[in-house]
Formats: structure tokens, sequence, C-alpha cells
């Protein structure tokens, strides 16, 4: 249920309903701290993190700013505190990293403290790819824009090369733009 209301939230979100999306997730959330009751779960803690931002950041989108600051602070404080774990992997370091970048609930976004995640990243298994392209955009949002570029062309580098006649990726034409 907590998977199929992510995505019922997602769907809604794309179609613009944020208040009918923000329902899905809390709803999503719901379901984690049932799940949750059967013992500590870092996994189910981390969708459950995401639910939040993403409830926070439709919230915003909804104008109801309190109750999307509210989410983002808990989903945040979750992330943060998966994070302090040494063991944490990169898919976690990634998201949390990335809504502290980007959340809707501006004034939560915390540029240096996505870099240091985006830093560790570097440590932990993961696409490469994926690694640089959030390293660039933590570079970028910290103002170090020459580390940003080199970083892209590094992201654009691990992407497959564009074949004769047909169009660049998706991937490719976004981060070369």
């Amino acid at each position: 249920l907590a998977v199929l209301r992510r995505v019922a939230g997602m769907v809604n979100a794309y179609a613009k309903r944020w208040a009918e999306s923000a329902d899905d997730f809390a709803r999503g959330i719901a379901d984690y701290d049932i799940l949750l009751q059967t013992g500590p779960n870092a996994q189910y803690r981390g969708y459950q993190a995401e639910l939040r931002m993403r409830m926070a950041d439709d919230l915003w989108e909804a104008e109801r700013r309190p109750e999307a600051e509210a989410a983002a602070k808990a989903g945040l404080a979750e992330f943060r505190e998966l994070t302090s774990s040494p063991d944490a992997k990169f898919p976690l370091l990634r998201q949390a990293a990335r809504y502290l970048l980007f959340t809707e609930v501006t004034n939560l976004r915390n540029p240096k403290e996505a870099l240091v995640l985006a830093e560790r990243a570097k440590f932990s298994s993961g696409d490469p790819f994926q690694l640089y392209e959030l390293l660039a955009a933590a570079y970028a949002e910290n103002h170090r824009y020459r580390e940003a570029a080199d970083t892209e062309r590094k992201a654009i580098n691990e992407l497959p090369p564009v074949k004769l006649g047909e169009a660049p990726s998706r991937a490719r034409q976004s981060n070369e733009a």
C-alpha cells in the first residue's frame, strides 16, 4: 500500500493536483508508521523521509506553507539521522543531498550540507553518472562554478555516445544544457 500511495501521489503531483498528492503521501507515511512498528528498518525510514519531502513540496505548491515547512523539517531530520551512519549508501546520500539542494521549501535548503553528503557519496558504490550529476549540482549551488562545469563534463562522459542519425538522450541534452 505504501508503494501504491507513493505512485498515486506522484501521478497527482504530475497532474498538479497538489492537495490530492499530499494526501496520498500522508497515507503512505502512515503505512510506513505501521510497518515500522515491527521494528527498526532503515530502508522503510528512508522511504518515509522521501514521502515527507514529496508531501512538503506539494503542500508548498498548494500554498499550505506552515504544513509544508513542518513536513520538510521532519523529512530532513529523518534524512540527517539516516545519513549520519558511516554505512549510509549512495542512494540515501544522493536523495538527502538532492532535497537539501532543491526542496520547494526554500528556506530549508542547505547547499553546504548537501555538498558534504555529495562528497561522502564518492566513497560509496553508486552510478558514476548520478554521482557526477549530484556533485555538479552541489558545486553549482555552492557557487563553485568551475568545479561544477568540470564535474558536469565527467557526468556527460559517463553517458553512452550518441549514435549516428539518432537524437541525444534526454539525460545528455539536459546535462549538456
